[in-house]
């Protein structure tokens, strides 16, 4: 039985150490049960930093998806993030997406003082309140979040 558990030990060791090795490619590191991003830990002197009007977000006319709204984000000190990620999480995240901004799409790489943009739209439907958080992270910078609230009305409701 020792036996095993050695080679159950052994494997479990060597399978995370190959997971480790792949995923640092995208920026994400793996220790034995826990996930964290290449940004945690970061002491470089960059900071990103994201705005958002969320006001425009609002549907108004009962047609989902709503309209894209631009989400500037800046990166501001000295070097540059590179693997750039943004995604919608936690709420309602379900009831947001992420889509083509109108201009300057952020890529995968951005220097200091540069900015791009993140296009964000609330796909919910129904009359109601929708809230969750825009995540915008990378490599040599840490993770900001920024919440986003927004509601749609003008949808039919059924009559009983």
């Amino acid at each position: 039985m020792k036996f095993l558990e050695t080679s159950f030990l052994a494997l479990g060791i060597i399978a995370a150490t190959a997971c480790s090795v792949q995923a640092q490619e995208y920026g994400i590191h793996y220790t034995m049960g826990s996930v964290y991003t290449a940004s945690e830990g970061v002491s470089s002197g960059i900071k990103l930093s994201v705005s958002v009007d969320t006001s425009r977000l609002d549907i108004t006319d009962g047609v989902s998806p709503g309209a894209c709204v631009d989400a500037k984000v800046t990166a501001a000190g000295d070097g540059t993030v590179t693997n750039l990620v943004s995604f919608v999480e936690g709420g309602d995240s379900d009831k947001f997406g992420v889509c083509s901004p109108t201009e300057k799409p952020c890529g995968f790489v951005l220097a200091a003082g540069e900015s791009c943009n993140v296009g964000i739209q609330l796909t919910g439907s129904g009359n109601a309140d929708f809230s969750s958080s825009v995540v915008v992270t990378g490599t040599g910078a840490r993770e900001v979040r920024v919440g986003l609230q927004a509601s749609s009305s003008g949808f039919a409701t059924e009559l009983n």
